[in-house]
């Protein structure tokens, strides 16, 4: 009900009581009842205003008058057609297993050309902070296409001071930079096929950042395992898994380095990055199935080791970012199938306008392995 409303219900209960009572009373008198309520209006107005938030900060937000309990949600729907043409005669290869998942599944006597609508992303995300500034949350809902609404990023955080935080829950391990920028924040309709080969993926742990001052962060995982999200206790694809990633960042701030474009006339901005991650096996547990790119087994019963290196520069419409990431699977299981995987992508862009952007991606996987077929170990990708 609008102020407006509600002056209007009262001014005219007023004028009721005046109607009805025994002494006659002055336009005077009606006046200044109106503006009596007008100012206890106004009063209370302020004070609404004085009080709790709600408006646009980065999404759309709800926050107590203190600011010690807020609510943001943000969410995001990309909807697109998508049509894929091939050669129908090609012959069976069979797929082709990396660290990161059976990547390239192909088929013969397949359809020439194959089209369909895609809700590809859709989600909802939650986020604040509870009881107190430094306490925060997060909880994402994401549309699976076909696993229906299921919970990515569920998580909560707390800042200590001195730029030390401890966050617990379900995240992406600080690992491939271009997994930990959002979605909503690449060039184009997918991250890339490398980081799809490669990406962590979430995992179930907790993690501690430390960032002695705007230019370093410092990150230490412990979870359950690259790409390990929603696995209960017998599940999970590791013993224990470690990651440690530090960030440097030599100019700008990290805020103008969650997308990788920029407006045209604006400052530079630009980071190095490097990460290494170790996980040893469950003994006994065999092999985990994950769904990566295709789906096959992703980390089975043995040792595994990954590190990334990357760069990110961006200022006055210019956009560059790279990447290089190296996999090792020491196969000490009875197949004894070592794995060794290079992967390594280039992006640039430039932004000319406000809108209108231009920008070229190349992503580049080797694959080295005891059983591998040598012709099936180099891939590029423009």
């Amino acid at each position: 009900m609008t102020k407006i409303t509600v002056l209007s219900l009262l001014a005219g209960a007023a004028l009721g009581q005046a109607a009805l009572a025994a002494e006659p009373v002055s336009r005077d008198e009606v006046r200044a009842m109106v503006a009596e309520m007008l100012a206890d209006a106004e009063t209370r107005s302020s004070l609404l205003q004085g009080g709790g938030v709600a408006g646009y900060d980065r999404g759309f937000v709800v926050r107590s008058p203190d600011g010690d309990w807020s609510l943001r949600l943000n969410g995001l729907v990309q909807f697109r057609y998508v049509a894929n043409l091939r050669d129908n005669d090609s012959a069976p290869v069979g797929n082709v297993n990396l660290p990161g998942g059976s990547a390239f599944p192909t088929t013969t006597n397949s359809d020439d050309l194959t089209h369909s609508f895609q809700l590809r992303k859709t989600y909802l995300a939650f986020s604040g902070n509870i009881v107190n500034k430094d306490l925060r949350y997060m909880v994402r809902l994401i549309q699976q296409r076909d696993n229906g609404v299921q919970v990515d990023d569920v998580f909560a955080e707390y800042n200590y001071g001195g730029g030390l935080m401890i966050r617990a829950g379900q995240f992406r391990p600080n690992f491939f930079k271009e997994e930990l920028n959002g979605e909503a924040f690449t060039l184009g309709v997918e991250r890339g096929v490398t980081n799809a080969t490669f990406s962590q993926g979430r995992a179930q742990g907790v993690s501690v950042k430390w960032s002695p001052d705007d230019a370093w962060n410092f990150f230490f995982d412990l979870t359950d395992g690259f790409r390990s999200s929603g696995t209960d206790l017998n599940a999970r694809p590791a013993e224990y898994a470690l990651t440690g990633r530090a960030e440097w960042i030599f100019e700008g701030s990290k805020e103008d380095l969650r997308d990788y474009t920029s407006k045209p006339g604006s400052g530079w901005s630009g980071a190095l990055g490097a990460a290494v991650h170790y996980q040893e096996a469950q003994e006994g547990a065999g092999d985990l199935i994950i769904g990566g790119v295709g789906q096959g087994p992703v980390f089975p019963q043995d040792k595994f080791f990954a590190w990334t290196a990357d760069a990110q520069l961006e200022g006055g419409g210019w956009g560059f970012y790279g990447a290089v990431v190296n996999t090792h699977r020491d196969g000490d299981n009875a197949t004894g199938n070592n794995v060794s995987a290079w992967g390594a992508t280039l992006q640039a862009s430039y932004r000319w306008d406000a809108a209108p952007e231009i920008f070229a991606k190349w992503d580049w996987i080797n694959v080295e392995s005891d059983t591998l077929p040598a012709p099936r170990d180099n891939y590029h990708f423009v």
